[in-house]
């Protein structure tokens, strides 16, 4: 498991918007279909077949729930492997958020270095994240 908390200078619908845009966006690139942030609210789930070398490959995604301007969480799972991205966010002030990323892999210990690296990277993705929703404001 990998977990980092961030602090974010946006709102906590603004954050929760966005993150499901995102999440959209990929499902809608990766299986050709059309998806909006209304019709994975109640949650959603899609099968991906991706050839590996002379096989095919099938992989299953889910959208878990979300929780309006709290929890979004998604699972994948791809024969006995399984993983699930987790976003918690904690409403601070206003226009300031705390959000907990955890990566769950059935893995019960991860390595330091990978902790390390995933650390640096998950607070880059962050800040540009945060970026990201300042610069893309409704006015």
């Amino acid at each position: 498991m990998f977990k980092y908390t961030g602090i974010m200078n946006v709102s906590a619908h603004e954050f929760f918007d966005v993150l499901l845009q995102q999440i959209c966006a990929d499902i809608n690139q990766k299986t050709g279909r059309s998806y909006d942030t209304q019709s994975i609210m109640s949650g959603c789930r899609y099968k991906l077949k991706k050839r590996v070398g002379p096989k095919t490959v099938e992989s299953i995604i889910e959208i878990c729930r979300p929780i309006l301007d709290k929890r979004v969480e998604t699972r994948y799972s791809q024969g006995d492997y399984r993983y699930s991205l987790i976003y918690e966010i904690n409403e601070l002030e206003a226009e300031k958020i705390e959000v907990t990323y955890i990566q769950q892999d059935g893995k019960e210990k991860t390595g330091l270095l990978t902790r390390l690296y995933g650390a640096h990277t998950t607070g880059q993705r962050f800040k540009a994240f945060e970026k990201y929703i300042k610069n893309n404001r409704k006015k």
